[in-house]
């Protein structure tokens, strides 16, 4: 009997043991799930309240400030934020920078919106390089960049520079506006194509000495004299009204190029520079268009159209000499 109470003693004892180490095990788990995750909410928290306290008055350190917390905790709401400030801010690098990061999330209405207002504002205003070295240590104009991943640099001339171990090569970059350049470092770059074999040497050769009969040529098809028709008049008239259209074009576009210049001589602003950039393009575009149907109209009217009523310009090869018949 007393040993039967002693095993039961000791189980009871072991049981109880049990069940308080379990019960202090899944009181401490929650407190330990605590300790490590309020830091990181704390921390957003205050991030986020000092963005909204600065937002007015600094709307830069509120865009770094929302920048930090979306990194701490990505959040659609949180990098929308960071990017709206960022654009208040006329921070064209920064807010162009968030929008590659957002390029990467689920759409999100939010966030969608603010994208869509900063491309619209600094599009052309930076550009990106994309380094492709997976182990490369990477930096732009002296600065730490990112490797295998866009970095947004402002529209311009920068020096890119990868390294890995010995091997390090550098690249002198101008980037237009909106421009997107990848560069590979040389290491990476395929094995150049094996050399080209010799030609065959010749089957034969002349004999040394003696006169060398060249092959007969073959005798040369006559050219017919009535040749294609020529074309009717209206396509130059056509040519004609299709260049006027054009320089109008371009008259119109050159006085609205020289008003956004007045702009930016008066504002001296980003915008205005933006607009006078479009407006020099334009012009350019349209009077390169109007030159070229100058010429075209000119080209088709001397060799092509016939205003004389049907007598075209025709050429005969007789032996070595060509004579040409052309009345007008």
């Amino acid at each position: 009997m007393s040993r039967i109470a002693s095993r039961v003693g000791r189980t009871l004892a072991l049981t109880v043991g049990l069940q308080l180490g379990l019960a202090l095990g899944l009181a401490g788990a929650p407190r330990q799930a605590f300790a490590q995750g309020p830091d990181t909410s704390a921390e957003v928290a205050r991030l986020e309240a000092e963005a909204r306290d600065v937002e007015a008055r600094d709307p830069t350190r509120a865009a770094h400030l929302h920048d930090k917390a979306d990194r701490l905790a990505p959040d659609p709401n949180r990098l929308a934020a960071a990017i709206r400030a960022a654009t208040a801010a006329l921070e064209p690098t920064l807010a162009m920078t968030l929008v590659v990061r957002a390029e990467g999330r689920p759409s999100n209405p939010v966030l969608d919106l603010a994208v869509a207002r900063a491309r619209e504002k600094f599009s052309l205003a930076v550009a990106t390089i994309l380094v492709r070295c997976g182990a490369c240590v990477v930096t732009i104009d002296g600065k730490p960049g990112l490797t295998s991943r866009k970095n947004v640099v402002p529209a311009g001339a920068h020096v890119v520079e990868a390294g890995e171990g010995a091997n390090v090569h550098r690249w002198s970059l101008s980037l237009g506006s909106g421009e997107e350049r990848e560069v590979v470092p040389p290491w990476l770059l395929p094995s150049p194509s094996a050399p080209s074999q010799e030609l065959p040497p010749q089957i034969a050769l002349a004999p040394m000495g003696g006169e060398v009969t060249p092959p007969p040529r073959a005798p040369a098809e006559p050219r017919s004299e009535a040749g294609r028709k020529p074309l009717d008049p209206a396509w130059f008239w056509g040519g004609v009204a299709l260049t006027g259209a054009a320089t109008w074009a371009t008259t119109v576009s050159g006085i609205d190029a020289i008003r956004d210049h007045d702009r930016l001589d008066r504002k001296r602003d980003f915008f205005s520079a933006v607009h006078a950039r479009r407006a020099d393009y334009r012009t350019t575009i349209l009077g390169a268009a109007a030159v070229g149907c100058a010429l075209g109209t000119a080209a088709i009217g001397i060799f092509a159209v016939d205003f004389g009523g049907g007598n075209a310009a025709r050429a005969t090869v007789r032996g070595s000499t060509v004579e040409l018949d052309a009345s007008f």
